[in-house]
């Protein structure tokens, strides 16, 4: 199946986006543009395949990104389901496929605006 993002508004400042169908195929997908918001949390689920590994990258220019970390200063690099908040705000954010094989994964991003 090919990769779909959709996002949805869940109340007045919180915005989820799905990234559905992710897979190695998809070395650069589109990422998010949401300077405004402050929070952010993404979860990943689905089939990592053989060595299936999700970076959750950042990027102020749109084009240099770099892999995010969670609050402790850990990578966000996946290798199983799990949810985790992101650090860092950035202008761009998306999730790419870094490794593995036959990688089939939904991309959850529940972003809040800043008060």
């Amino acid at each position: 199946m090919a990769l779909a993002i959709t996002n949805k508004k869940i109340e007045k400042d919180i915005i989820l986006v799905t990234y559905d169908n992710l897979d190695e195929a998809d070395a650069l997908p589109v990422s998010l543009e949401f300077p405004e918001l402050g929070e952010v949390s993404v979860q990943v689920i689905g089939n990592f395949g053989s060595g299936g590994t999700v970076l959750i990258e950042g990027s102020n220019d749109g084009i240099n990104y770099s892999t995010l970390t969670d609050p402790q200063g850990v990578a966000l690099s996946l290798t199983a389901a799990g949810i985790k908040s992101v650090q860092q705000i950035t202008r761009h954010i998306r999730p790419r496929v870094s490794a593995g094989t036959s990688v089939d994964v939904d991309v959850f991003f529940l972003l809040r605006k800043k008060a």
